[in-house]
């Protein structure tokens, strides 16, 4: 908290000092993860939080929480590839299919912030099959997630007209 004191009352370079020397010890509780994220999304050094998220994950792997900090990490740095990863590693772990679901957005973002064109792509092959097979062995789970992807695929142009209409209107 005293590195968050000093970056509110503008004395980073103090704030980073301290948050570097916390860091070296490689906590993993999260409450002080937090206030080292604060300092660093200051710092424009949002890297540096994603590093002290993976490292206190390695040490405490069964850590649902960690993990999830971890994924959210890599989306403030705009790493989605690592996002995506991290998404199919937290359903390995903990099998909800929501994960599913955001390993496949992921990708869909990849395609997005590349400035690939409509149409059908390897990457979005792929998100579709995970997306139709997941949608297949679990009938009952949710589809608010199911319909999300679905729209964005017919935004890609992938699937069209009557494809679109059977997923947007569920």
């Amino acid at each position: 908290m005293k590195a968050v004191a000093l970056e509110r009352t503008g004395k980073r370079d103090e704030a980073l000092a301290l948050c570097s020397v916390v860091q070296a010890s490689q906590p993993t509780d999260l409450k002080l993860l937090n206030a080292l994220t604060l300092v660093y999304k200051c710092a424009d050094r949002v890297h540096e939080a994603t590093v002290a998220y993976e490292n206190a994950s390695r040490r405490e792997p069964a850590s649902h929480d960690l993990a999830l900090q971890v994924y959210f990490s890599y989306g403030r740095e705009h790493n989605f590839a690592r996002q995506q990863t991290q998404a199919m590693l937290l359903y390995k772990n903990w099998k909800d299919v929501k994960y599913l679901f955001w390993s496949a957005l992921c990708m869909l973002v990849q395609l997005s912030n590349a400035g690939t064109p409509p149409g059908p792509n390897n990457l979005l092959t792929v998100a579709e099959m995970m997306i139709q097979r997941t949608i297949a062995t679990r009938p009952n789970d949710p589809i608010e997630a199911e319909r999300m992807y679905c729209t964005r695929c017919c935004g890609y142009g992938y699937g069209g007209g009557d494809d679109c209409a059977l997923y947007t209107d569920l």
